[in-house]
């Protein structure tokens, strides 16, 4: 029998991509069962996956490492403080929060300087701080939710029971979550508005809580830790310390005022990654304080047009305070 192109040697068609063998055109599909427990394998792989990156720490982008290095002031990310290197093991607010007060503590026995204790750091702070926001509001300073970012402000004393009740709202915050309406979240996310030092004393340990706040979280190369130690080292000084009744209300809350302006803007100015690259200009954040040391050491006011007028009435409402137990 004559084979014709195309066909074999008994007549029968060649196989080819358009014209495949009996073979190849009926293979048997796998079975049910084998299909299921492939796609049971595939889901359970990315359960684990999901598992794996829920129980992680936080991942930091290229724009968190580049912010972070521009308020620590170094070049590289191995210079960060050691606080990071715990984020990368826990995103639990309650385990960072614990590990900043610990580390203050640290700071306060190495250095022998007094630091309040009772400061409680809101579960928003700590999640600013987490996702580096340490100024999650505007550049310009407002008196309104002074607890949420990183200043001076966080750094007042509370009272026990009123930590108590923080720590019971947020729970509940976090229980009620999925049914909060915007109006309740949005009244969270504004914070509250903390009452600043009225005397000597109470400064000069918001001073020395503040140091050691950025310490632990930028280090101590960060220009704010440096400056907060310079206004530390002059509350020291003994011509200002025989002059703690030079400390009025009024004065307390401008020197805290300040000092919070300048933690504001310091955090509103976030390098680039591209700044870290090579040609890159990097341009650190930069703080100000010195410009109203001369101030503090002679007591003289410190103006300031974004000062609250409700800060400028209560302190014309009593007199100086003096009590040293705050």
């Amino acid at each position: 029998m004559t084979a014709y192109l195309g066909q074999g040697p008994h007549g029968q068609k060649k196989a080819s991509p358009h014209n495949p063998s009996p073979q190849q055109q009926y293979q048997t599909p796998p079975s049910m069962p084998a299909m299921m427990n492939e796609f049971a394998k595939q889901f359970e792989e990315l359960k684990k996956e999901k598992v794996k990156k829920e129980e992680g720490g936080v991942v930091m982008s290229e724009f968190m490492v580049a912010a972070l290095k521009g308020f620590a002031g170094v070049a590289t990310q191995g210079q960060l403080p050691i606080f990071y290197a715990l984020l990368k093991q826990t995103k639990e607010v309650g385990d960072v929060r614990a590990y900043i007060m610990s580390a203050m503590e640290r700071w306060s026995n190495h250095n022998g300087i007094k630091i309040e204790k009772n400061m409680f750091l809101s579960e928003e702070t700590v999640k600013n701080i987490m996702k580096v926001k340490p100024n999650p509001m505007e550049t310009v300073a407002t008196s309104t939710g002074t607890d949420l970012g990183v200043t001076n402000m966080v750094c007042l004393p509370r009272k026990v029971r009123e930590i108590e009740e923080r720590l019971i709202l947020e729970q509940a915050a976090r229980e009620t979550e999925s049914n909060r309406t915007l109006k309740e979240a949005a009244a969270r996310l504004k914070g509250e508005t903390r009452e600043p030092p009225s005397n000597f004393w109470q400064v000069e340990v918001m001073v020395a809580t503040t140091a050691a706040l950025i310490s632990v979280l930028y280090g101590e190369k960060c220009p704010l830790y440096i400056n907060l130690m310079k206004v530390h080292d002059i509350l020291q000084e003994n011509s200002v310390q025989q002059q703690k009744i030079a400390f009025t209300k009024l004065f307390c809350r401008q020197l805290t005022w300040a000092i919070y302006e300048d933690m504001r803007n310091f955090f509103s100015r976030r390098v680039m990654p591209e700044a870290f690259m090579p040609g890159g200009t990097v341009r650190y954040p930069a703080s100000y304080m010195q410009d109203f040391f001369s101030n503090i050491m002679y007591q003289t006011p410190i103006m300031r047009s974004t000062f609250p007028n409700s800060w400028l009435e209560a302190a014309r409402e009593t007199p100086p305070s003096t009590d040293v137990s705050a």
